[in-house]
């Protein structure tokens, strides 16, 4: 029984959503992704408001919740914010959900996509003043009406705010005021309409100017619009200003240049990139010079050329991104091989890297040349030992010296006793001389 409510569920067009006592997403059916542009796992643990255009819609969510707990069911319709934050017109149908003992546990909701019922509406509608009541509350886009020759017939509160012009400063001039110098040139706004016109729907993001003539980067859309008889009656323009985040993108580049440009002349260390399989995908200045490759010889191959066949034998290479995936990274000294296949005494470190979504990316590794180092520590140690042998013989020298030292005082000593007798006699011999001859 389960999974047949479940297949009914997953084969619905319409986006059918469960919502916890807050308004937190717990459940999204297939057909939301269609209907909303987010896929059934990005919307979980959202709040219900994701869909509303601006910050100050989150009072008409919960407005909304309230009147669905009130009346039992509550059906509303509006623009709404489709994942790339197009406006989209949906119609949503929110369900009180209770428990055996009838305590609120939650919310069904149902949304039904009637963007295109609602731009033939447009269609039909002969008063602009109709249109401007329609999206004069939308702040955060520009929505207005062109004719047939790209005139300007409408002007909402997010074109003002946005372009700087008021009404009547800008209704009955063409849209083509809101273009560079660059694009009037090469006729961009006629093409846009052309576009539109033949395949129904313009789209691009490119520079504009604003009344102040200041730029300004925008995501536009222009929709052809035609009556109930198919014949064209003028387009339908949506302009949003993405701005900053233009200029966030291009300081992420402009970073990331200049972090590649510093890497790329780094000269004594090797510092690149390997993918998730281990395969090399970057290659500086330092580690040509430390390992004797160019980047087109060694772009694209696997970080194991590096090591030597014992390693590989042993699953070394695998072993440390194994590490590093699991560690955040791996770090050790070791010999590996140049190009020329000569070895060199290496610093390694490894480092895993990661996206926004916690999806491991790649990896970073950074190797400095140690063999000079290595070298010197090996030549200090071998004259440390032979210090050590000239020490032990000076040792031996000196114990063998005392030796004959403390053989020479016994008998220095023991001559001396021996001498003490035959030199008294000597002595009272030559007094006794001395008296005489007087």
């Amino acid at each position: 029984m389960f999974t047949n409510c479940q297949l009914l569920l997953e084969g619905l067009s319409d986006a059918l959503l469960m919502l916890d006592r807050s308004g937190y997403i717990t459940y999204a059916n297939p057909a939301a992704a269609p209907v909303t542009g987010y896929l059934p796992e990005e919307l979980l643990k959202q709040h219900f408001q994701i869909f509303f255009p601006t910050s100050e819609d989150s009072i008409k969510a919960d407005y909304d919740l309230k009147q669905a707990i009130r009346q039992k069911r509550y059906v509303t319709e509006g623009w709404r914010k489709a994942k790339d934050g197009s406006p989209i017109w949906l119609e949503t149908t929110l369900d009180p959900l209770f428990d055996h003992e009838n305590k609120h546990i939650g919310f069904s909701c149902l949304i039904r996509n009637h963007h295109e019922k609602k731009m033939e509406e447009f269609t039909r509608m002969q008063s602009a003043e109709r249109f401007r009541l329609m999206v004069a509350a939308v702040k955060d886009y520009a929505m207005f009406l062109l004719d047939t020759k790209g005139n300007i017939l409408t002007w909402n509160e997010g074109a003002r705010r946005l372009k700087g012009y008021l009404p009547d400063e800008i209704i009955g001039k063409h849209f083509s005021i809101f273009y560079t110098q660059e694009d009037l040139d090469t006729k961009k706004p006629e093409r846009e309409l052309v576009i539109a016109l033949e395949t129904g729907r313009y789209e691009e993001e490119g520079w504009r100017v604003k009344k102040d003539g200041s730029l300004f980067w925008a995501n536009v859309v222009i929709t052809a619009l035609f009556d109930s008889q198919d014949q064209h009656i003028g387009f339908g323009k949506v302009t949003r200003d993405l701005t900053d985040r233009r200029m966030n993108e291009e300081n992420l580049r402009q970073s990331e240049e200049r972090y590649r440009s510093l890497v790329e002349q780094v000269k004594d260390y090797g510092i690149f990139l390997i993918d998730e399989n281990g395969r090399i995908a970057s290659w500086n200045e330092g580690a040509g010079r430390i390992k004797g490759y160019t980047a087109s010889e060694i772009i694209g191959k696997h970080f194991s050329i590096f090591y030597t066949e014992e390693d590989i034998i042993n699953g070394k290479p695998a072993y440390e991104l194994k590490v590093a995936r699991a560690t955040g990274k791996y770090e050790e000294e070791g010999w590996r091989l140049r190009k020329d296949g000569t070895r060199f005494w290496a610093n390694v470190v490894i480092t895993s890297l990661w996206n926004n979504s916690h999806h491991l990316i790649g990896f970073a590794k950074v190797t400095r040349d140690l063999t000079e180092r290595m070298e010197a520590e090996k030549a200090l140690r071998e004259s440390n030992d032979n210090y050590r042998l000239l020490a032990d013989e000076l040792r031996q020298t000196n114990a063998e010296l005392s030796d004959a030292n403390e053989e020479l005082e016994q008998f220095t000593s023991i001559v001396s006793h021996d001498l003490q007798e035959p030199i008294r006699t000597i002595k009272s011999f030559l007094q006794l001389i001395d008296k005489k001859t007087r």
